[in-house]
Order: structure tokens, then sequence, then C-alpha cells
């Protein structure tokens, strides 16, 4: 319908804006230009899809589950890991920004992004977690970039943080 196409067309409009948002843990060691969310996103989907396969995960799931996965950043902004020290629950705050971006999506659609944003958060089944371990291994190539580019203080013990993570 009509009002179908309206409604995806608006959720692409405030998709748009990851292009805006800087992805912000390497702005905290003074890289003067840091990646996009978009850029991010759409690094972090591409490994997504080689590790999918390495691992034996559904390729397509998690290629869907991480093309959407910082979407509610648009409303909520980037949280590093010292502002989520002083959060209640980010995970909540981000499903509520997931849940609301979709709202007038047509059903199968929003169902599917809330249901698999959803199992992305609670990170138990193998697609989760490579969706995880691509997002963390995205940000490591980014640093081993600008580390080639340049010294930043900083870049070596964001590095260590993502290992422990993965």
């Amino acid at each position: 319908s009509i009002m179908s196409v309206k409604n995806i067309i608006n959720y692409v409009y405030e998709a748009y804006h990851l292009k805006n948002l800087e992805h912000c843990g390497v702005k905290w060691v003074h890289v003067p230009n840091p990646d996009s969310l978009a850029e991010h996103v759409l690094l972090a989907t591409q490994i997504s899809y080689f590790l999918a396969d390495m691992e034996g995960a559904d390729q397509n799931k998690v290629m869907r589950m991480m093309i959407f996965h910082d979407n509610a950043e648009v409303r909520i902004g980037e949280i590093n890991k010292l502002q989520h020290h002083y959060l209640q629950d980010k995970d909540a705050v981000e499903i509520q920004a997931v849940a609301d971006q979709t709202e007038e999506l047509p059903n199968n659609l929003r169902e599917s992004i809330r249901s698999e944003f959803q199992e992305m958060e609670d990170r138990e089944t193998l697609e989760a977690k490579v969706v995880k371990d691509a997002d963390l291994l995205e940000q490591v190539f980014q640093i081993k970039i600008f580390q080639m580019q340049g010294t930043y203080d900083g870049l070596d013990m964001l590095l260590q943080n993502l290992r422990k993570n993965l």
C-alpha cells in the first residue's frame, strides 16, 4: 500500500542519518576524522558475511542482524563504554528505540527487525555471536588503519579492550 511505502521511506530516511554520526570509540584518542556509523555498519556487514561462512552460521540472518544493529543510535546516540557505565540498562533503551523506529513498518518487516535485534542483544545463538564478533573485528580493523595513518595515543588501549570482548 501507499502508506507502507511511505513508512518504509521514513524508516530509511532516519537510517540515512547513520552517515552523519561518528563512530565514537576512536574520537576519545583524538583521531581527527573517525568513521561514520554507516561506514562501520557497511564494513562490519561484509566481515559478518565471511565470518558467518567460517563459523557455519546462517549468513543471510547474520547480515540482516548486522545491517540494522546500530540503527537505534540515530535516536539515542552512540554510547561508549564510559557512558554505558552510568546507564541503568543500555540494552533496554536500544530495544525501545528499535521498537519505536519500526512501529510504522509493515508487520512482517517490523517483527523481523525487532526479533532479530532482540536475538542479537541476547547473544545466545551462533548468529548473534558472529554479529558481535564481526562488530568488534571491524573496530579492530579500523584501529589498525588509524595506526597506519599516524600515531594516536590510546589506540593500543582500545585494541586491548576489544580483544577482551572477542
